[in-house]
C-alpha cells in the first residue's frame, strides 16, 4: 500500500511539475505529460545507476490514465458552450464527413495500391481513418 501511495504522489507532483513548466512557457500540457509519462513509467530508460521507473503499477497507470481522460473531458467542457456547439453544429457534421471519407478514401488506395486484398484493405482503412481522426498524425 505505502508503494502504491508513493507511486500517485510522485505523480501528482511530476504532473504539477510539468504543468508549471507548460504555463510557463506558454506551451499546451499534453505533450509535456506525454514525454513525462515516457521518463517515469514502466518503460523508462536505466542510465548507469540512474533508474527513472518510478511508477510501476498498472493499476495505478490505468487509473491515472482514465483519471486524465476525464480531466481532459471536463477541460474541453469548459471551453465550449452548448450555443456554440449548436451553432457550429452543421459545419462540424459536414467538415467531419468530409475528413472521415477522405482519409478512408486514402487507406482504401493505399491497400489497392499494394495490392492487398479486400479485408486487408478495409482493415488499412479503418487504421488510416483512426490514426488520423485521433491526431497521432
Amino acid at each position: 500500500m505505502d508503494h502504491m501511495m508513493f507511486e500517485v504522489g510522485t505523480a501528482l507532483i511530476l504532473v504539477a511539475i510539468a504543468s508549471a513548466i507548460a504555463g510557463k512557457l506558454k506551451f499546451s500540457i499534453i505533450p509535456f505529460l506525454i514525454v513525462l509519462g515516457m521518463l517515469v513509467g514502466p518503460h523508462a530508460p536505466t542510465i548507469g545507476i540512474l533508474d527513472f521507473k518510478f511508477i510501476e503499477s498498472q493499476g495505478i497507470i490505468d487509473f491515472l490514465g482514465q483519471m486524465g481522460i476525464l480531466f481532459l473531458l471536463f477541460y474541453l467542457g469548459l471551453e465550449f458552450s452548448v450555443q456554440k456547439l449548436i451553432k457550429s453544429g452543421r459545419n462540424i457534421v459536414v467538415g467531419g464527413t468530409v475528413y472521415v471519407v477522405l482519409n478512408f478514401v486514402l487507406g482504401l488506395a493505399y491497400g489497392f495500391l499494394i495490392n492487398m486484398p479486400l479485408y486487408e484493405t478495409l482493415i488499412i482503412a479503418g487504421i488510416v481513418v483512426c490514426f488520423f481522426q485521433c491526431d497521432c498524425g
